[in-house]
């Protein structure tokens, strides 16, 4: 059996238990809202950008993924309404290259 078919019966088995999820990225470079699960790359060299975890969509085990990918002064921000880690002041990514991965889980957002 192929390499190919292998990976496709793993992602069919995945799927169907339903504890997987396609990836999925975005490309972010003004204010935005993570609104699932996956990673946000975020070029801020037209200024800073917040980007909001929209409240109640997490479900146990969701990962969201943001890194700043510029390297001018402008800040990356994440907040979320529910909080992460217990905190509602926004973690704030100011250096290229800095990311921020968070799992959703019982009810709220932790820093991985």
């Amino acid at each position: 059996m192929s390499f190919s078919n292998v990976m496709r019966r793993i992602d069919v088995a995945v799927q169907k238990e339903g504890f997987g999820y396609k990836s999925f990225t975005k490309s972010v470079t003004s204010d935005s809202v993570a609104d699932r699960p996956g990673s946000y790359f975020c070029d801020a060299s037209d200024g800073d950008i917040l980007v909001t975890i929209n409240h109640g969509f997490g479900e146990e085990g969701h990962i969201i993924n943001v890194k700043k990918i510029d390297s001018t002064p402008s800040t990356v921000s994440i907040q979320s309404i529910d909080g992460i880690d217990g905190c509602v002041v926004p973690v704030v990514l100011r250096i290229r290259h800095e990311n921020l991965q968070i799992q959703f889980h019982n009810g709220g957002w932790y820093v991985l």
